[in-house]
């Protein structure tokens, strides 16, 4: 629920673009753009309020906003339960002009994949897909030369952006021990 301070934010947004020629609905401005108070300095509630000095009798109040502008969609995958990261993509790190050896998307994508222990390169090269160059890097999990079934790391790397735009991880610790089961 916007306060009249937000309001006021939001109008201001409204009235710049449609001086600028843009008239978005209020849906899509609200899609890209979102306004949120800021603690201020020192300020221990976080209410994004203070009280100002007083001019001529009048009761004023200093508040901090930010306007935090939307500039990609980004989808992530966490493991219900331990809430660690399984999988993210950010489609528009894929764009770009910045091509990549195979030898250097590989590296990119090693570093970003933080390789566990039993990680072994099962699949790597330049794929089209969707008409854009990928560089996928697919590792299995092996287990004393076994491998784990399901459990797998695979890293896309644009080949226009140089960039890794996907990260997907399945992977779990095995127990080696004897155990009765």
């Amino acid at each position: 629920m916007k306060d009249e301070l937000e309001s006021f934010a939001w109008s201001h947004i409204e009235r710049k673009l449609a001086a600028a020629g843009a008239t978005p609905s209020g849906s899509d401005l609200a899609r890209w753009v979102s306004v949120h108070r800021q603690a201020l300095p020192g300020e221990a509630g976080g209410t994004g309020t203070t009280p100002a000095p007083v001019v001529a009798g009048e009761t004023q109040t200093l508040t901090r906003l930010a306007i935090y502008f939307r500039r990609a969609d980004l989808t992530v995958e966490l493991n219900a339960n331990t809430s660690e990261p399984m999988a993210w993509i950010c489609s528009d790190f894929a764009d770009g002009n910045a091509p990549l050896t195979p030898p250097e998307a590989l590296r990119l994508a090693e570093s970003a994949a933080e390789l566990p222990p039993g990680a072994v390169l099962a699949h790597q090269g330049y794929e089209d897909l969707g008409g854009r160059p990928v560089f996928v890097a697919h590792w299995e999990h092996r287990e004393q030369g076994i491998l784990v079934e399901r459990d797998y790391l695979r890293v896309l790397v644009s080949g226009h952006s140089g960039r890794i735009f996907a990260i997907q991880r399945c992977w779990h610790q095995v127990d080696l021990a004897p155990s009765v089961r």
